[in-house]
């Protein structure tokens, strides 16, 4: 079976900045599978938020958070530890009133920190 990676990219056009490099991506969500690796978040040029289950590697999942706490770098890294790989996309169970609220959570985590840097 092939794992599956769940990303989104909110693409905006970027005013010229002949001083900075121009980036299409200004902001990057993931709802990573178990190919999440440390190397991704050092090259991270935008502001990231990673949201993890218990599914995917905890060394590796706190190797993102430090990173992304480094200064320069602006992410955010949170495990929702009751949920299970796939619970913000194909395998959201939302008939389950606790999987629900987790799964709005965070979708609302996600466009509050979308808001807060964008």
């Amino acid at each position: 079976m092939q794992e599956s990676f769940l990303l989104l990219l909110l693409l905006l056009p970027v005013p010229p900045n002949p001083k900075a490099p121009v980036h299409a991506a200004q902001s990057l969500t993931a709802a990573p599978d178990s190919r999440l690796d440390a190397k991704d978040a050092e090259a991270h040029t935008v502001p990231h938020i990673c949201l993890a289950s218990p599914g995917e590697p905890a060394d590796v999942v706190a190797q993102y958070k430090e990173i992304l706490s480094r200064p320069g770098k602006v992410g955010e890294v949170e495990t929702y530890t009751t949920m299970f790989h796939g619970w913000m996309g194909a395998r959201a169970n939302l008939a389950k009133e606790d999987n629900l609220a987790e799964y709005e959570r965070g979708y609302k985590q996600v466009a509050d920190f979308f808001n807060a840097h964008l």
